[in-house]
Formats: structure tokens, C-alpha cells, sequence
């Protein structure tokens, strides 16, 4: 059959090419992707070659779009998986950072991509894992031991978190990232957690202060 058209990820459904959801795609986007390429031509590591930041930016965005909609066809899925493997390795830090920010509500995704987002510099990985549930818990045990500071901070921040990585990051992150899990209130301040942060800072007037404000505490020694 026909090879895969690498603009079909970017329009839905039974859209006219120039409309995405109801919206014009811009018409620079557009010339940035020949229609006579096949996916393996786009997505060959020559892709970004020859587009402008802007093209790339507007690209990511709605890759972004595509990936985190529940109604596409799974062929437009993977071509939009592709491309989002191409932008997660481009050179532009600027390009990357759209990618994260359009990618991170995604319920599902490749978990290579995921990895690649989830350890780059700091301003693209860390809005990613403050909020991305892509993840098993295995996956996050490996990214405590391997991502900055910085990103265990924002790892400290999210909203739902399970008992397992709250206690690892108890066990490695420094008294800021400690701190930042005793003001999550979503973070759960079970007894091996509380153990090994008392273990760890009982000379940080700080952190003890911190960990004393969590109304659990006491339950959880009880």
C-alpha cells in the first residue's frame, strides 16, 4: 500500500489537511512537511534537518496534541510516536522543552521516549515528572537513583505518589528534596518513611520542623 503521510498525525480523523480539530493549521507548518515523504524518511534521523525552530516548535505542539487525545487511529499514534523520538533528541533546547510541556499529560507513551524526556536538563525533564503518569513504579525506583536533584524535587512535587517512591526518595534525596515531600500533602508519610527521614536529618531543625507539621505523623506511629 501506500507509505504512512507523515502530515496525516496532524490532522483528525476526516478533517480537510488544513484543519486540525477544527483549527487552521498554520500554513508554515504545513510547508515544512513534503507530503510525498514516507514515515521512514520523516522519521530517519535527518528529519529536524532543514526545519526552522518555529516549524519544530509548532510540530511539537501538536505532536503534543495527538498524543495526549484518546480518538486517533493507532497508524497516526505511532507516526506521531516517531516524530515526538526525533524532537526528544533535537539540539535546540528550546524545541525539546515544547515537546515536554505538549507530551506530559499523555496517559500513554513509549516508555524509551518517557525515559529520554525524563533525563534531559532540568527546565525540560523536571514539568514532565512533576506530573507525567506514564510510569510504573519500577520505572520510577530507576529514575531516583539516576535523575538531578532538581528532578527529585519536582519527582517530591506530584500529586499522586505511592508509598514505595515517597521512601525512596526519603533514602536518596538531599534536605531539599525531604523538605519538598513533607509539604506535599499528597505524599504518604507512612512509618518507614518517617523512620528514615528522622534517621537521616534528625540534626536539620528544618526538616524536623517540617516533618512535624504533617498531621499524620503521629498516626503513622502509632
Amino acid at each position: 500500500g501506500k507509505p504512512l503521510r507523515p502530515y496525516n498525525f496532524l490532522i483528525a480523523g476526516q478533517h480537510n489537511q488544513t484543519e486540525y480539530e477544527g483549527r487552521s493549521l498554520d500554513n508554515d507548518l504545513l510547508n515544512t512537511i513534503e507530503p510525498e515523504q514516507s514515515m521512514n524518511e520523516l522519521s530517519s534521523t535527518d528529519f529536524p534537518a532543514g526545519k526552522s525552530e518555529q516549524a519544530l516548535l509548532g510540530i511539537a505542539r501538536k505532536t503534543g496534541d495527538l498524543l495526549t487525545s484518546e480518538s486517533f487511529a493507532v497508524a497516526d499514534r505511532r507516526a506521531a510516536e516517531n516524530i515526538a523520538r526525533q524532537l526528544a533528541k533535537n539540539a535546540v533546547e528550546k524545541v525539546r522543552h515544547e515537546l515536554s510541556l505538549n507530551i506530559r499529560n499523555a496517559k500513554h507513551l513509549p516508555r524509551d521516549l518517557a525515559m529520554m524526556i525524563a533525563h534531559d536538563v532540568d527546565a525540560i525533564a523536571c514539568p514532565f515528572l512533576r506530573v507525567t503518569e506514564v510510569f510504573k513504579d519500577e520505572d520510577w525506583q530507576s529514575l531516583v537513583l539516576t535523575v538531578s536533584d532538581r528532578a527529585r524535587i519536582a519527582i517530591a512535587e506530584r500529586p499522586s505518589m505511592t508509598k514505595r517512591l515517597a521512601l525512596s526518595l526519603a533514602e536518596l534525596g538531599n534536605s531539599e528534596v525531604v523538605e519538598t515531600l513533607l509539604e506535599n500533602p499528597e505524599a504518604p508519610m507512612v512509618g518507614p518513611v518517617c523512620y528514615t527521614v528522622l534517621e537521616r536529618f534528625s540534626s536539620e531543625q528544618a526538616t524536623l520542623d517540617k516533618m512535624a507539621q504533617r498531621a499524620e505523623i503521629g498516626r503513622a506511629h502509632v
